[in-house]
């Protein structure tokens, strides 16, 4: 007897939200949930359904993708389910983690805003952090270009 239609989607389903959570869990800009065990231990999911999950195998519940999500730090719950919604949180983690490497390059451990404005959104923090390499790349080299002398 051949699958119903509706079993063919569950399945597809199923397969979709275990490729979702191995790759959200192996790309996570934060490095410390990269293990079943970190985000089994962050989220109260079992390690076992968390393979299981990954593998596809899993009808998981909602309250186990609410979980996961938030686990992840995702507040669109949708993130595991919707491939649109997925790919947009993955783009702005890549620009978090974009980020962090160019905070590290740069030697920087934080960064201030005034409490009068509105926090940048990941992509425009890029483009600050960007322009502060630019400036410290330009002092760096103009303190190399004078011999390191500090001036007057």
């Amino acid at each position: 007897m051949s699958e119903s239609a509706p079993d063919a989607l569950l399945e597809t389903v199923k397969s979709d939200v275990g490729r979702r959570l191995k790759y959200a869990r192996t790309h996570h800009p934060n490095g410390r949930l990269r293990t079943q065990a970190a985000l089994s231990e962050a989220t109260g999911v079992s390690r076992r359904a968390l393979g299981e999950i990954e593998a596809g195998t899993a009808n998981p519940s909602l309250d186990t993708l609410v979980k996961l999500a938030a686990g992840l730090g995702v507040e669109r719950v949708a993130y595991l389910l919707d491939e649109a919604v997925f790919d947009q949180v993955n783009s702005e983690f890549d620009s978090l983690r974009q980020n962090i490497e160019v905070k590290e390059e740069l030697g920087v451990s934080s960064v201030v805003f005034r409490a009068d404005s509105e926090p940048p959104s990941p992509r425009d923090m890029g483009g600050i952090l960007q322009q502060l390499q630019k400036w410290v790349t330009a002092a760096q080299k103009a303190n190399n270009h004078d011999g390191g002398s500090s001036r007057p």
